[in-house]
């Protein structure tokens, strides 16, 4: 998400993802984003399945694995690679929902997955988004993971068409 910014070098980006993922308790010590565990049970508990689909590989994809694995969440994760495109993986999963914080991400599944949401953040909330193609989940008074969840519930009853 960083790289894809530019806000550091590629070298900078590469440094900071060395220091991150050189230790496993990197796992335990990761903040849930506000909302989301909450949101997260629940979809599990009315039976949603939801898997992690993320850049990472190798020992990033282990930290991953382990975070939910430590949060008691059973979901699976998937690395794809950094710099790869996650619709063929979504495509497999077949997917009808994708949940990123990553605009450039989430355009590369366009026609992959009917429903494409972006995580509001304050880094990224300047960025221009087609909102026939992608919905902002949250703004500046809306958890984005109530929102999602909201979300998920109208498409379930039919309220919502991508």
């Amino acid at each position: 998400m960083v790289n894809s910014w530019n806000l550091l070098t590629k070298e900078e980006y590469h440094l900071l993802r060395r220091v991150i993922y050189k230790d496993i308790t990197t796992a335990y010590r990761l903040q849930p984003v506000d909302g989301s565990i909450e949101a997260i049970t629940a979809l599990l508990e009315e039976g949603h399945f939801m898997a992690c689909v993320t850049s990472q590989q190798g020992f990033g994809l282990q930290i991953a694995k382990e975070y939910f694995s430590y949060r008691r969440l059973p979901i699976p994760c998937y690395g794809v690679g950094y710099g790869k495109s996650k619709a063929r993986r979504a495509i497999k999963l077949r997917g009808d929902v994708f949940f990123d914080d990553d605009p450039p991400k989430l355009l590369q599944l366009q026609g992959a997955v009917p429903y494409l949401f972006l995580h509001d953040w304050t880094f990224n909330r300047s960025i221009k988004i087609n909102p026939d193609i992608i919905e902002r989940a949250g703004d500046r008074y809306t958890c984005a993971w109530e929102r999602f969840y909201e979300r998920i519930h109208q498409i379930e009853n039919g309220q919502f068409d991508p």
